[in-house]
């Protein structure tokens, strides 16, 4: 309490002063200002539905757009030895994308200005994705334009809106439910369809590099056991006297393992095993020659009637390596 005549502070409820005598009255304590906070600026309830449903929307894409890339970089290992820039660029594209995504969706949970800019980037980027994404970015667009969305994105406090911006956030509340369901509706139709895209793309190529992986396993296991086979006949004179066999790698251990291979590999690239065949001649002075040949059935596993010789665009033809070469092989570009 106040003294009223000298205005020192005294006991509550004294009746005397201790610098000016007896207090005639008093007056009550001053009372030091409570520290408000500023409000903050909240959108009306169903805009704030509309706004979640954006950036969970933005965020699930963002993920799986991440998870694409591990796809991609899955792709790139398998298919190392094609010389391809498809898988780099998509998994470039895909991260760029997720990122953005993802900072979309935290941008607009956390009502700030960059969230609503990276939404317009996306939607302006989504037009040209025919036909579903065409119309939800263009309702995403009209959405992020209108008066009260750019209020709410302005990042003022909302002591500092003037009597038009406070309308303009109060008539957002007049949307109808039936836009939350078309943005939502349409964004993941627009998703699907871009992954869809993609997928056609990608599965192809992923399916030609493990094609091309078993080929090019197969040509490996198919020299390493024609150099055994050739190293056998420098050391005794003359190559293995095999006869032909479905089975080349049991019909060969016996002679070459473990002395000129440690392990002949058993089966081609697509789990089938390589056949073996010899010919040998005989000379007038008595020297004996002989070819060998070790054949692989291809990819659906059945033997050719004759041999194609040069490249081949099936994967399905037999290949045959014999005298330190492949007179019929699938070429690289092979799509099946």
């Amino acid at each position: 309490m106040l003294c009223a005549d000298c205005g020192q502070q005294i006991l509550e409820g004294a009746r005397f002063c201790s610098s000016c005598g007896p207090a005639k009255s008093v007056l009550p304590a001053a009372v030091a200002p409570a520290v408000v906070a500023p409000p903050r600026l909240y959108p009306p309830h169903f805009e704030r539905t509309v706004i979640v449903v954006l950036a969970t929307l933005n965020l699930v894409i963002g993920t799986l757009l991440l998870g694409l890339t591990v796809v991609f970089l899955i792709g790139m290992k398998i298919a190392a030895d094609i010389p391809s820039r498809l898988f780099p660029t998509l998994a470039c594209l895909a991260v760029t994308a997720g990122v953005l995504r993802i900072a979309c969706g935290v941008g607009l949970l956390r009502l700030s200005s960059w969230g609503r800019v990276i939404q317009i980037v996306l939607s302006c980027i989504g037009l040209f994705i025919l036909p579903f994404g065409t119309l939800v970015s263009g309702l995403i667009l009209y959405y992020m334009f209108r008066p009260g969305i750019r209020v709410l994105f302005s990042d003022k406090e909302l002591s500092a809106l003037t009597s038009a911006e406070t309308q303009a956030i109060e008539a957002l509340a007049q949307l109808n439910v039936v836009v939350l369901i078309a943005v939502a509706m349409g964004t993941l139709l627009s998703t699907m369809q871009v992954i869809g895209v993609v997928a056609g793309i990608t599965v192809p190529n992923v399916v030609h590099a493990v094609q091309h992986g078993k080929k090019t396993r197969t040509m490996t296991d198919m020299r390493a056991i024609g150099d055994a086979v050739a190293s056998y006949e420098v050391e005794n004179g003359f190559a293995p006297n095999v006869p032909p066999s479905a089975d080349a790698a049991a019909a060969l251990a016996p002679y070459l393992e473990p002395t000129f291979i440690r392990t002949l590999p058993r089966v081609d690239g697509w789990q089938q095993p390589f056949a073996w065949s010899q010919h040998q001649t005989v000379w007038t002075d008595g020297l004996v020659s002989s070819e060998f040949s070790i054949v692989s059935y291809g990819k659906d596993g059945l033997h050719d009637v004759g041999v194609t010789i040069g490249p081949t665009a099936s994967l399905d033809t037999d290949i045959y390596y014999g005298s330190s070469q492949f007179p019929a092989i699938p070429t690289s570009d092979t799509q099946q």
